[in-house]
């Protein structure tokens, strides 16, 4: 689900643009949505009606995300494009989803409600930087089993001063054939709008939170030498870095088909059998 941030417009690109497709080129769809603590129980409950509008009526997919190491209370909602044309395409897809679901009335009220439980927004488009990741599936079905398996999602964000940028990329390429040899998934984008300046961001997705321990540091992946010619660089060209993990959150996700089938019991459960009503008891007889 993506979005830009008008507020009523951020929910609905947030959520429209979260379809999953993998090829060589294209875009990453991000919505970032602050929600009020006080009000969170009742953001979760109209992201849930989305899912079920979107789900019923073969509307738009997207997965969603909530920081658990990083600012709390923080919700992303995300995707793969292929172009921006299929961003405004997504959106059309969700819009009509939800109409059909609630009516233009109720849709409207759905949206006023899903801003009044949120204290700001930001909508994003990153370019898939493919050559500069690492391990990468070949095609579709087994992006979508990766995602299908994803529990955890740590992104270290970094911000590159002005003019910058390709000495920058020179680290990430060479952090990337150290990858390479090691064997190792990591996923690079770039920020195209949405934020200002240069940003890349370096993304690995984990089944357990645990897998992080299996991390090899970087010094060790890429060699003394290299690693400190590295370091130089980024000194001289980075203005900041920052590092986050997120959790999964399959209730306010509606991720494709292909995804839910690597894990159905996680994406969509199947709810607990209804509770037998209780039999009177037989009077006694004496």
């Amino acid at each position: 689900m993506k979005v830009r941030v008008c507020l009523t417009c951020a929910l609905v690109l947030l959520l429209a643009t979260a379809a999953l497709g993998q090829t060589q080129e294209g875009y990453v769809a991000v919505d970032v949505v602050k929600v009020k603590p006080e009000k969170r129980a009742e953001f979760d409950a109209i992201i849930k009606k989305m899912v079920d509008a979107n789900r019923r009526n073969k509307g738009d997919n997207w997965i969603a995300t909530e920081t658990n190491y990083g600012e709390w209370n923080t919700v992303y909602f995300s995707s793969l494009r292929q172009s921006y044309k299929e961003l405004e395409t997504a959106f059309e897809t969700f819009m009509g989803a939800l109409a059909k679901a609630a009516g233009p009335a109720g849709m409207a009220k759905l949206m006023q409600d899903f801003n009044n439980t949120i204290v700001s927004g930001r909508g994003e488009i990153r370019r898939r930087r493919l050559e500069l990741s690492s391990g990468s599936p070949a095609d579709a079905s087994g992006m979508a089993r990766e995602l299908g398996n994803t529990r955890w999602i740590r992104t270290t964000i970094i911000r590159v001063r002005p003019g910058r940028a390709l000495d920058y990329e020179e680290n990430l390429r060479t952090i990337k054939a150290a990858n390479d040899r090691a064997g190792l998934a990591r996923y690079v984008s770039q920020v195209v709008a949405g934020q200002p300046g240069t940003v890349f961001l370096v993304t690995t997705l984990a089944k357990s939170l645990g897998d992080f321990d299996n991390a090899r540091p970087l010094r060790e992946i890429l060699g003394d030498s290299a690693y400190q010619r590295m370091q130089k660089v980024s000194a001289e060209a980075v203005l900041s870095t920052e590092t986050i993990i997120n959790r999964v959150v399959p209730e306010l996700s509606n991720p494709t088909d292909e995804v839910a089938a690597a894990a159905p019991d996680f994406w969509r459960p199947k709810p607990p059998p209804a509770a037998k009503p209780k039999t009177a008891a037989a009077p006694k007889t004496e």
